[in-house]
């Protein structure tokens, strides 16, 4: 981009807009990642409690029992 602008063939304001969108827009895409990636887990998480599988939390209140 810098020798585009040095030639003349962009302006530096076009960059610098560019630039700036390239990031907002990876900035919602990491957002929207994030959004699916926690919704995946707590999926799962369900899936896992319907399977009867014990929780970090079911171990220690059982282990609190056990004493």
């Amino acid at each position: 981009m810098k020798k585009l602008e040095k030639d003349g063939k962009l302006k530096t304001t076009d960059a610098k807009s560019f630039l700036e969108s390239i990031e907002d827009k990876g900035k919602l895409e990491e957002e929207k990642f994030k959004a699916q990636l926690k919704s995946t887990l707590k999926e799962v998480l369900d899936e896992l409690g319907e399977l009867g599988v014990a929780t970090k939390e079911d171990l220690q209140k059982l282990k609190e029992d056990l004493k």
